[in-house]
């Protein structure tokens, strides 16, 4: 038992720093590159430029990651094994590509910032 609660704790604690890490360097990457003069596509009433300059891509990450982890796990409880790697290949190949980008960018913005290992 003492076994199953270390584990789960270490895969909940594995979940979160992975979406704080996703969330930290996109949410820096859009705040800092994006700029309102040189995105003329309107977003409702804003520009995507300030949409995103205002915290708009941590509200649509948070909503898609959880969106993500729900369609997982309901595939592993309801879904037919066999049938349900595709979508678990495909789910495994995006987080991925996500998850090497976001530690590059990070490793490159800390040697942007002087911090050498």
């Amino acid at each position: 038992m003492i076994y199953y609660l270390t584990n789960q704790l270490f895969t909940f604690t594995l979940v979160g720093s992975y979406y704080l890490t996703i969330l930290v360097f996109f949410n820096d990457l859009f705040t800092k590159y994006i700029d309102d003069d040189d995105y003329t596509i309107y977003f409702g009433n804003a520009t995507i430029g300030n949409y995103f300059q205002n915290g708009g891509f941590a509200i649509v990450f948070s909503y898609f990651y959880l969106g993500l982890l729900t369609f997982v796990v309901l595939l592993s409880i309801g879904g037919v094994l066999d049938q349900s790697m595709v979508y678990f290949r495909a789910i495994a190949t995006f987080l991925a590509f996500v998850t090497v980008g976001s530690l590059v960018g990070l490793g490159a913005f800390l040697y942007r910032q002087g911090f050498v290992g």
